[in-house]
């Protein structure tokens, strides 16, 4: 007797690069596209390669996959994506620290030269030139080369140079005229509001800083600074937990109280407060170095205050969360016996 065909489910259609494209799955999407060119080497797709390389890197930064995304920037670069591609691998390398920092300006200094940086990263060169300190290059390269820089590239640099200078009414005159961001992440109403903070302008800083409409500036914890110091100064800023119908982000105000606390020394109150935050967050990655210093100031300040059960709530965590630090295990059970 013949048996009967397999009756199973079909296996399922395999995706098209634009398909697994428009999913985020660029690993994928790359697999697939060089899976189509072994049978069609001419086929062309609406997204280049390259552009999939640079996709797969900034979702790998943005995972902390540090060294895989330096990887997929350098496909990118190898395959002729320039700019973008400059400015994420930079960022890469300079994780690295002190290394890192000199390889980006090598990276971008060569770049440069050979004029292969498009003239609206050309502030990455700027950019890094002062993380080194090379105040001097940079106004050689603002007054004898002042084509290779887009306008508002020219008025931050100018305007940062002055504050280096201790012109901050010089400076405030060019940050002004900014109007965008010069790659991501970057704040132009912090650099104004700090230049009017220098001047003492609280008024004017409060208003960059967009306080009376109740919005908090949340591009990472300068800005977050920057409001600590406006409400040292002033007491203008109301802290206080938002109401549900408020408009003002959660996150933001609890970094600001966090910062705030800090540096008025209350580390124990400071604790509690970042407790009601990520600490992985991709809006303030700082805080993830900021957990293991702060638990342990707020728990050794919590136990002077006679509260150990505060202690014991810091502490806990740290024993179990690696390195391991012994003195914290005396910390703490000497916390338990109090408590």
């Amino acid at each position: 007797m013949r048996s009967k065909p397999s009756q199973g489910k079909a296996a399922p259609a395999s995706l098209t690069p634009e398909e697994t494209l428009q999913q985020q799955r660029y690993r994928e999407a790359l697999e697939a596209m060089q899976k189509s060119r072994r049978t069609r080497p001419d086929l062309q797709f609406a997204t280049p390669e390259a552009n999939i390389w640079l996709l797969q890197g900034q979702q790998e930064f943005q995972q902390g996959k540090i060294k895989r995304a330096e990887n997929s920037f350098r496909q990118a670069l190898t395959l002729g994506l320039k700019g973008e591609t400059h400015y994420w691998l930079a960022r890469c390398l300079l994780t690295e620290g002190v290394k890192g920092l000199n390889t980006a300006l090598d990276l971008i200094r060569t770049a440069f030269v050979r004029e292969e940086l498009p003239k609206d990263y050309a502030v990455c060169y700027l950019k890094l030139l002062l993380l080194k300190h090379e105040y001097t290059m940079v106004r050689d390269l603002l007054t004898h080369q002042t084509k290779r820089f887009p306008a508002a590239t020219l008025n931050w640099a100018w305007g940062v140079l002055d504050l280096q200078a201790d012109s901050p009414e010089t400076a405030l005159a060019h940050l002004q005229k900014l109007k965008r961001p010069l790659t991501p992440g970057d704040s132009p109403s912090s650099w104004i509001a700090y230049t009017q903070q220098r001047l003492s302008d609280w008024a004017g800083a409060a208003k960059t800083l967009t306080l009376g409409s109740r919005k908090v500036v949340n591009h990472g914890l300068a800005p977050m600074r920057l409001l600590a110091l406006q409400q040292a100064h002033t007491g203008s800023l109301d802290l206080g937990a938002p109401q549900p119908d408020s408009t003002v982000p959660r996150e933001p105000l609890l970094v600001l109280n966090t910062v705030r606390l800090i540096e008025q020394g209350k580390f124990h109150d400071a604790g509690h407060t970042f407790l009601k935050l990520n600490r992985r967050s991709t809006r303030y990655p700082e805080l993830a170095n900021l957990y293991r210093p702060l638990m342990t100031l707020a728990g050794q300040q919590a136990l002077t205050e006679g509260q150990p059960e505060c202690a014991e709530e810091f502490w806990k965590p740290l024993v179990l969360d690696p390195p391991f630090h012994p003195q914290l295990v005396v910390n703490l059970c000497h916390a338990l016996d109090e408590n």
